[in-house]
């Protein structure tokens, strides 16, 4: 069944784990439990998994039992992806996607991979990648209503942290004197990332930063917490934590319903993800090299080598002090402002300074008409007592 058409599922992504995969706290498949052990969304996944064994009419057990006896379980897959857009098809593209591509999942961590042309069928996007602008994450902030809400906005905007290893990030990884940092450094380590540690995710850690602005916000959810809820931090504590006793960690079902909540209060949408894209782009924008985003990002280099491709931290913070134009978006306005003013003051300077001079000019060219007025005005007077008649009587009686 597709889209509009009503359909209820006898479990949800919330307690499919523990409705459909365990059973009285203990695990009815081993191989879900394998698998699932090395997911963070396990709810997610377990339940596209649950929907394509609806669909086959088998358990777990009975898919693995398939791949044994040939490529049974290839042709099933073949088949499910092949009713993708038809009339008979049981869920809509997204979901049948997730659905194939949990399967393949499943199937590999439990040693029985499929051939990589199984289930082959394409994710049709059906809505644009969000790109918040400035004014956007702005409004964002404002739709917080406590100072923890704002710091996580803050820092997923300029660190581009995942969800899931949000809820895992502690005070430790930040570096030791980051309070006295203008972009203090996290280094997250792999079993925090995509793939945990394993495999070729082995060694891959996120070495990012956070802007002045972010620290600002960090700092002030630091002490709101202990001047009001009472609770003091350590280096082992988690860094965002419930906001009632016993302040436990936050959960990814949790960061989920905060930004539900959030975006509720605004007029676009957005998901903590979006902080991934937005960093991307922005140190795009910048000008940084590919490797020194996909280390930033927590992401894997192609062709680098674990033991030799470790990061300089101090290399990396000049890079990213580089792309802060581009990341900061609370104070842009105050740094413009402030910009406009000291152009506006440098240019009244220059006004008052001209102004000065030509004062001085004047000054000094009416200094010299009133002295030269003051010399006409003698002249005047010896003129006119030259011409009185006494006067005249004089000069004569001595010419003679």
């Amino acid at each position: 069944m597709k889209g509009g058409q009503d359909r209820k599922y006898r479990f949800s992504k919330a307690d499919v784990v523990e409705r459909w995969a365990k059973h009285d706290g203990r695990w009815r498949w081993p191989s879900v439990a394998r698998w699932l052990s090395s997911l963070q969304a396990q709810g997610m996944r377990c339940y596209y998994l649950f929907l394509f064994c609806e669909w086959a009419c088998k358990n777990p057990h009975e898919l693995l039992v398939l791949k044994d006896g040939g490529l049974e379980a290839e042709y099933l897959l073949d088949r499910f992806a092949g009713l993708d857009d038809s009339e008979d098809a049981p869920y809509v593209n997204s979901v049948m996607w997730n659905c194939v591509q949990a399967v393949r999942s499943f199937c590999k961590k439990n040693y029985h991979s499929l051939e990589p042309c199984a289930g082959q069928m394409t994710l049709n996007k059906v809505n644009a990648y969000r790109k918040h602008s400035p004014l956007q994450l702005r409004q964002i902030l404002d739709a917080c209503y406590n100072p923890r809400d704002k710091s996580m906005v803050a820092t997923v905007f300029c660190s581009a942290i995942a969800k899931e290893t949000l809820t895992e990030l502690r005070w430790s990884h930040f570096e030791e004197d980051w309070r006295k940092q203008e972009i203090p450094h996290i280094s997250i380590p792999d079993t925090l990332l995509k793939g945990h540690g394993r495999g070729r995710w082995k060694g891959v850690e996120q070495h990012t930063f956070l802007t002045p602005e972010a620290k600002r916000l960090l700092l002030e959810y630091e002490s709101w917490v202990l001047r009001v809820k009472g609770v003091t931090f350590s280096r082992d504590s988690y860094v965002y934590v419930g906001l009632h006793p016993p302040y436990e960690k936050l959960s990814y079902s949790r960061m989920g319903k905060i930004s539900f909540d959030i975006c509720s209060r605004l007029p676009f949408k957005w998901n903590w993800h979006d902080g991934r894209r937005y960093v991307h782009t922005a140190l795009e924008d910048a000008g940084l090299k590919r490797n020194w985003i996909q280390k930033i990002k927590g992401r894997k280099v192609r062709g680098e080598d674990s033991p030799y491709s470790l990061p300089e931290v101090e290399r990396l913070r000049e890079k990213y002090r580089g792309a802060l134009s581009c990341l900061c978006f609370l104070d842009v306005e105050a740094e413009t402002a402030k910009r406009e003013m000291s152009s506006l003051k440098l240019s009244l300077g220059e006004t008052t300074a001209r102004e000065r001079e030509l004062s001085r000019r004047i000054a000094e060219l009416d200094e010299r008409d009133r002295k030269r007025a003051t010399e006409i005005e003698n002249l005047y007077t010896i003129v006119e007592l030259l011409q009185k008649p006494k006067v005249q009587k004089k000069l004569n009686a001595k010419e003679n």
